[in-house]
C-alpha cells in the first residue's frame, strides 16, 4: 500500500519534531511504501487567496503580473499595499486557504490549486495515494486559531472528499494551560476526526479527554512512535561519545572542549511554556541551573526547541549549551545517558527515558509532561510549575539528589518499562491494517 506520511516535522530544529518524525516514518516503512510526505514547513506556509487584484488567483488583472505579485510580498510600508489590502479586506476576499473551517479550507485548495503550486502538490499528494497517515504529534491543542491544527484538519477534510481513508495517529488531545478550551476549534476537530477511518492517541489521557468531548468517536492508545528507539539509545544499545566536542555542528566550534560525557553528568532542559515569558525564564532557570550544579556532578543546558532564553542561561551561569543543531542520534544518545533530566518538553524526556534516564517533569503547553509519567509508570506524577519558583527550585533539587541517590534502581525500572513501550508503539502499523480491513 503507498501512502502519504502528513505533517514529518523532520524539517524543523526541535528535536521532538525530528525525532518522532523519523521514528515513526521507520515504523511505517516496514510494511507500506511512504510514496508521498507532506512536511511540516507546510503547516505554516500561508497561501493568500481570492484577491480581487490577485493575478494569479483570478487569471486576469488590472496590473502586469510582476507588479501584481509583488503587491503582497515584503514588508507592509508600502501605503498602495496597505490601501490594497484594506479593500481586500473590507469585502472579505483575501485570506488564508487555511481558516477555522476545515471544509471550507479544502474547498478552497481545490478552488485554487491550479493557481498555486504549494496547493497542487498538497492536492497532488493525497489524491494518489492509497491512504492518509497523520502524524498528529502534539499539534492537537484546543487553543485559538492554532493554524497547525486547521491545517491537519483541512488535509483530513481533502482527503475525505477524495474517498482516501485517512488516520490521525501518534497523536495528542489537550485542551490549553494558557486559554482552556476554545470550542471553535473543538467543533472544527470532532467534525474532521468524524472522517477518520482510525484514530491512535499516545497517552491515556489524551484517549480520555477526545472521549470526553466526542463519545462517539473511537480512539486507541498507542505509545509514541519513538519509543521504537530503544534500538538506538536502550542501554544496551547506547552510543558512547568518547570526545565531547565531537557533537559539535559547523558553526558552534567556538564551543570546543566544554563537554565530557565519559562521566556522569545531569541535563537540564526548557519549556515551550517558559518561553512565553523570557524574562522571568532566565532568572528562574539561572537559579534552576546553579542549584542543580550544587549536587556535584556537571550540568549541561540542552536547547532542545526554546529559543534563546535557554542561550542567554548558559551564558549568564557559564554552564556549557548543548545546541539545537547536534545530530539528533547525537541528542538522544546523551539524554539517554544522564544521571537525570529536568525538562518541560515531551519528546526529549522520551530519549532520556530510552537509556533509562530518570525526569523531573516541568510544565508545558498542555497535559503532556503530566500524561507522561503516567505512561512511563512513575510511582507519583509531580509535575513542578514551567517557570519554577524559588521554592520550586528547592522542592527539584531535593527530588534530584533522591533520584541521584537512587542510582542503577531507578534506572532499571525506567528501562523496563520503556523496552514495553518499545514494542507497544509497532502496533501503529497492525492497527491501520485492521482499521481498513473493516
Amino acid at each position: 500500500m503507498k501512502i502519504t506520511y502528513v505533517s514529518d516535522n523532520r524539517t524543523g530544529s526541535n528535536w521532538g519534531c525530528r525525532a518522532t518524525s523519523i521514528a515513526l516514518s521507520e515504523i511505517l516503512q516496514e510494511t507500506y511504501e511512504i510514496q508521498n510526505t507532506i512536511y511540516r514547513d507546510d503547516k505554516f506556509r500561508k497561501v493568500i487567496v481570492g484577491s480581487i487584484f490577485s493575478f494569479i488567483d483570478i487569471g486576469d488583472s488590472i496590473f502586469p503580473p510582476s507588479i501584481a505579485k509583488s503587491l503582497y510580498s515584503g514588508g507592509g510600508g508600502n501605503i498602495i499595499k496597505k490601501i490594497l489590502r484594506m479593500i481586500d479586506s473590507f469585502f472579505g476576499i483575501r485570506s488564508d486557504y487555511v481558516g477555522l473551517s476545515p471544509q471550507e479550507s479544502a474547498k478552497k485548495l481545490i478552488r485554487y490549486k491550479d493557481k498555486s503550486k504549494i496547493l497542487k502538490e498538497i492536492y497532488r499528494k493525497v489524491n494518489e495515494s492509497d491512504a492518509i497517515v497523520i502524524n498528529g504529534e502534539g499539534d492537537l491543542i484546543f487553543n485559538p486559531n492554532r493554524r497547525t491544527v486547521l491545517f491537519l484538519l483541512m488535509v483530513i477534510e481533502l482527503a475525505h472528499l477524495q474517498n482516501v481513508p485517512i488516520f490521525f495517529i501518534n497523536a495528542m488531545v489537550s485542551d490549553c494551560p494558557r486559554f482552556g478550551r476554545d470550542e471553535k476549534m473543538v467543533k472544527a476537530a470532532v467534525e474532521a476526526l468524524s472522517k477518520c477511518s482510525g484514530i491512535a492517541l499516545r497517552d491515556k489521557e489524551s484517549v480520555a479527554t477526545l472521549h470526553e468531548i466526542a463519545p462517539h468517536l473511537k480512539s486507541t492508545y498507542i505509545p509514541d512512535a519513538l519509543f521504537s528507539w530503544t534500538k538506538y539509545c536502550s542501554s544496551e544499545n547506547i552510543m558512547q561519545i568518547k570526545y565531547g566536542s565531537a557533537i559539535l555542528p559547523y558553526q558552534k566550534d567556538y564551543l570546543w572542549g566544554k563537554y565530557d560525557f565519559s562521566k556522569p553528568y545531569i541535563c537540564l532542559g526548557g519549556s515551550s511554556l517558559a518561553t512565553k515569558n523570557p524574562k522571568l525564564a532566565i532568572e528562574s532557570y539561572g537559579k534552576l541551573a546553579q542549584k542543580l550544579l550544587e549536587l556535584g556532578q556537571p550540568v549541561y543546558i540542552v536547547d532542545t526547541g526554546d529559543g534563546q532564553f535557554l542561550a542567554e542561561v548558559s551564558k549568564i551561569t557559564k554552564i556549557p549549551l548543548i545546541p539545537i543543531e547536534i545530530p539528533i542520534l547525537m541528542g538522544a544518545s546523551i539524554l539517554s545517558n544522564a544521571s537525570l533530566f529536568v525538562s518541560g518538553r515531551y519528546h526529549p524526556s522520551i530519549m532520556a527515558s530510552l537509556g533509562g534516564t530518570p525526569c523531573i517533569f516541568l510544565g508545558s503547553n498542555s497535559h503532556k509532561t503530566r500524561s507522561l509519567q503516567e505512561v512511563l509508570n512513575y510511582d507519583s506524577i509531580v509535575e513542578y510549575p514551567a517557570i519554577p519558583t524559588d521554592q520550586d527550585i528547592e522542592k527539584i533539587a531535593q527530588k534530584a539528589r533522591q533520584i541521584i541517590d537512587a542510582g542503577k534502581t531507578e534506572r532499571d525500572k525506567i528501562q523496563t518499562q520503556v523496552l514495553s513501550l518499545s514494542q507497544e508503539s509497532k502496533n501503529i502499523v497492525s492497527f491501520i491494517r485492521d482499521s481498513l480491513a473493516k
